[in-house]
């Protein structure tokens, strides 16, 4: 039972020493692993459907905050899109960003104050 305790607090201080590592490493990977799901969902654009750019974008968001990782996944679908049609991106731009400028009002049921 003890050597499971050591065991347990030395991965706890593994991971607290190597935190910021790690998150970089779980952004990359989430990163990647949406844009995969992206292209097989889509995948109307030759040139964004190349491995090797999926996995440069998913090296770059390792470095970036992670409140721009929707932002980054965002345009990535517009430029998806803008390989079927300009109407069709431009529908989802606008329905992104209005959604986006609506969500902070949006009261949950139950709950006397908006969503911050």
């Amino acid at each position: 039972m003890t050597f499971f305790m050591q065991l347990r607090e030395q991965i706890r201080k593994l991971i607290t020493e190597h935190e910021s590592v790690l998150s970089g490493v779980i952004k990359g990977i989430m990163t990647f692993i949406a844009l995969r799901v992206i292209v097989s969902s889509f995948g109307y654009s030759e040139v964004l459907s190349q491995l090797w750019l999926q996995l440069v974008v998913s090296v770059l968001c390792a470095f970036v905050p992670m409140s721009a990782l929707a932002l980054v996944i965002e345009v990535y679908i517009v430029l998806e899109l803008l390989s079927l049609s300009r109407m069709v991106a431009l529908v989802a731009v606008i329905l992104v960003d209005s959604l986006v400028a609506v969500a902070p009002t949006i009261q949950v049921e139950g709950t006397a104050s908006s969503i911050n």
